[in-house]
């Protein structure tokens, strides 16, 4: 990986935020740490396909037949190839939410949803342990996406849209079994996903209805039933707000942080939208990043440093067909945010890159780094970035 500042070159162009004009940003080269052999494989928003556990970082990727295990150590990634080999014919879209040893991965393909248990070892090696299929009704037609989490009583969860709906399943002994589904709402359109995420006490889905202009959440109490529900809240409404872009996380004060895409799609207006819960369950939502002639951003995701602080990033497309991974911090004044441009990251032979993919528990269990994300490209390339490179910039 070679750093270097310089003036941005022309087909970078200018990515407006709203915000006030900063510095340039840094222009980071990389080159791909590995291949598989699918296109675009950390793609599938808003799933999150890496985690750290036992000094590494790991990967689960789909393959040409079905999900693929890898392994980072010493700054090399390298296959696991007997794990892989059980992974033979299953889906290969994974969102994945490790603890304590376990892995819990929730795979995707076509009407098939099923939860993949992974159980690492005193030698930090993963092997199958189990592979669930979750019940879906027969008239299935599409989904396009699912996520998992596990709550602080020890239930996990399922979220996934399907048929215009969102539903979620649980599963209170560790994975062995699964509910039925409970479905959570319906007459989404056929683009829209939810996403759902771990808070105190809570567990929260959010997804988009384009169909409506909204975004919405219901969150479940730990201490209630199962199948008991908030009704909806409103998070946003009207103006285009919604679109099939969603991606989360939660501070160690219990603010939930929701970065989303919505559907102006108009010039010099902004495409993505902070989204704030705070502690008391009230939402703040702050348009940022516009669209320009020649940028097109998209696919944001947002994380955050063991100091608490911000850090988004996402693609940003040029009609030339070329792209970079945008890398900045946010940082949140009361109903005002200040979205401030740090990096941008290319590949040396300028391939276009894209679907930033960050790990569900942050970087709060490796503070001394490495800070993996991963990126991709259309010839199955995985690219990576680590910021604890840079912290002192960030």
């Amino acid at each position: 990986m070679v750093i270097r500042t310089c003036f941005l070159q022309l087909f970078l162009g200018i990515c407006l935020f709203s915000c006030e004009k900063q510095k340039r940003p840094i222009i980071i080269e990389v080159n791909p740490v590995f291949e598989v052999g699918q296109p675009d494989p950390t793609n599938d928003k808003p799933q999150s396909k890496i985690w750290y556990s036992k000094a590494a970082w790991w990967a689960l990727l789909p393959d040409k037949k079905g999900p693929s295990l890898w392994k980072r150590t010493s700054n090399e990634w390298t296959s696991e190839p007997v794990l892989s080999e059980e992974f033979l014919g299953q889906p290969g879209k994974a969102d994945v939410y490790a603890n304590k040893g376990i892995a819990m991965a929730v795979l995707v393909e076509n009407c098939q949803i099923k939860v993949l248990k992974l159980r690492s070892n005193n030698k930090s090696v993963y092997k199958q342990e189990d592979v669930i299929t979750l019940k879906t009704p027969k008239s299935c037609l599409s989904i396009e996406t699912a996520t998992i989490t596990c709550d602080t009583n020890g239930v996990w969860w399922v979220a996934s849209d399907m048929n215009n709906q969102v539903l979620v399943w649980s599963s209170i002994d560790d994975g062995k079994t699964w509910s039925s589904p409970i479905v959570l709402a319906e007459n989404i359109s056929d683009d829209d996903i939810c996403i759902v995420s771990k808070l105190k006490n809570t567990v929260s889905v959010i997804w988009s209805n384009q169909n409506n202009e909204s975004i919405v959440e219901r969150i479940h109490h730990n201490d209630k039933d199962l199948s008991s529900w908030s009704s909806e809240i409103s998070i946003s409404n009207g103006e285009k707000t919604a679109d099939d872009h969603l991606n989360t996380t939660v501070l160690s004060d219990n603010t939930l942080v929701l970065v989303s895409k919505n559907s102006l799609d108009q010039l010099d207006r902004p495409q993505f939208v902070l989204r704030i819960r705070r502690p008391s369950g009230e939402w703040l939502n702050i348009p940022y990043c516009n669209l320009t002639k020649t940028e097109s951003p998209t696919r944001p995701v947002v994380t955050h440093l063991p100091n608490g602080k911000l850090v988004t990033l996402h693609t940003v497309a040029s009609p030339n067909h070329s792209s970079y991974i945008s890398i900045s911090t946010i940082n949140v004044d009361g109903n005002k945010s200040k979205v401030t441009e740090k990096f941008r990251v290319i590949a040396k032979n300028r391939i276009e890159m894209n679907n930033v993919t960050v790990s569900k528990s942050d970087f709060y269990n490796c503070t001394q780094g490495p800070w993996i994300v991963l990126f991709s490209n259309k010839l199955g390339q995985v690219f990576e970035i680590d910021l604890y490179r840079y912290k002192d910039l960030l």
